[in-house]
């Protein structure tokens, strides 16, 4: 129900914005899989890498030069509770990740439908994980406790191609490879 009141709200907000027409624009990504899957996991290769973590982005630019922002957050709880079938094992796990970026573009147009872009991010990651595991060993009846816990930071710069082909002036549809 939840996915499908932001969808609703995603598209009213479309008949209410406007085209610019002089040579400046500012833009509003959503990226549609992400929107569709909120609150689920999200899509990963089978390194274990999420394709696309963006859930928004933001553009602006004047002419044929342009700057972009993109965020996410995301975070995962989970608990296995102790039952016969586990060992009477309590497993619970938490993860979290952010990630940014901000990137320059070159866009080239060549009709209304169209338009390319070119450039290069700056981007940021960062993932937290933790774990804890506890059981009872039952010939000593001791408790015994594991506790796991990782964090791992990326950055650097990345070059992008970017398409997108423009349904109305409002509504695009885009794919870009990094």
């Amino acid at each position: 129900m939840k996915r499908v009141l932001v969808l609703v709200v995603a598209i009213m907000t479309m008949n209410v914005t406007r085209a610019q027409t002089d040579s400046g624009y500012v833009e509003v990504g959503i990226n549609a899989m992400r929107l569709l899957t909120f609150g689920q996991n999200p899509q990963v290769n089978s390194n274990g890498d999420v394709w696309n973590p963006y859930l928004l982005t933001l553009e602006g630019g004047i002419k044929k030069f342009g700057m972009r922002v993109g965020f996410a957050r995301s975070n995962h709880e989970h608990t296995v509770f102790p039952v016969d079938i586990n060992g009477n094992n309590r497993v619970d796990t938490d993860s979290s990740s952010s990630n940014i970026r901000v990137g320059l573009f070159y866009s080239y147009n060549p009709d209304e439908k169209w338009s390319f872009k070119v450039g290069v991010d700056y981007y940021s990651f960062k993932t937290k994980y933790y774990s804890r595991s506890e059981f009872v060993q039952q010939a000593d009846q001791v408790e015994v406790i594991q506790e796991t816990s990782s964090d791992y930071t990326e950055s650097g710069f990345a070059p992008f191609i970017n398409a997108q082909y423009h349904i109305t002036p409002r509504v695009s549809l885009g794919t870009e490879l990094l």
